[in-house]
């Protein structure tokens, strides 16, 4: 798929369910929460205390549930979001960080790889921020941001250094957090 179009014709569809997955963990939990403190007021009888919580505690796994689908849910989204993003870090392993004056002067001007990176990353999750609850995009843009992290430092620990080498993957870094950041509510670190 081109990258900032949706991978197929409906796929907003499936953002609903995901919604609606997100938003009935968070109220089943709280509904239980609510109830069981109603409950232990209202109810003086030990005896019918324990036949609520017992009810309740179904309330409380509908909500583990839905909680466990919601963030299944999510981190396919997020691997289908990062098969778009493969090629982009498959540059990034190209790269060399034992820079010259020369080649780090070039760099400073034109950035050999974190602002793909994260420019491909919003392309590929920007059709999805309207129709994402916030707290789900936000989610979303944490586990993309920790997967690309893990990526990153699997290559990262495969390449040699040299001081100026060292600059460049600080700013990139810093570029990388930066741009992160301003999709998200949430910090990225």
């Amino acid at each position: 798929p081109e990258y900032g179009l949706p991978p197929a014709e409906g796929a907003g569809k499936h953002a609903a369910p995901m919604n609606d997955l997100d938003v009935s963990a968070e109220y089943a939990e709280k509904l239980r929460r609510e109830l069981e403190e109603f409950a232990t007021e209202v109810f003086s009888m030990p005896t019918d205390q324990d036949r609520i919580k017992s009810a309740l505690g179904e309330l409380g796994k509908a909500a583990s549930d839905f909680s466990h689908m919601s963030k299944s849910s999510l981190e396919q989204l997020s691997m289908g979001i990062l098969s778009q993003v493969k090629p982009v870090l498959g540059e990034v392993s190209q790269f060399s960080y034992e820079l010259t004056e020369e080649a780090y002067g070039e760099y400073e001007v034109n950035d050999p790889w974190a602002m793909k990176l994260v420019e491909t990353v919003e392309s590929a999750v920007e059709w999805l921020q309207p129709l994402l609850t916030l707290g789900l995009y936000d989610r979303l843009i944490l586990s993309l941001a920790d997967s690309l992290t893990s990526r990153l430092d699997a290559v990262m620990m495969q390449k040699r250094f040299n001081p100026l080498g060292g600059l460049q993957f600080d700013k990139d870094v810093r570029n990388l957090i930066g741009r992160l950041s301003s999709l998200t509510q949430s910090t990225v670190r």
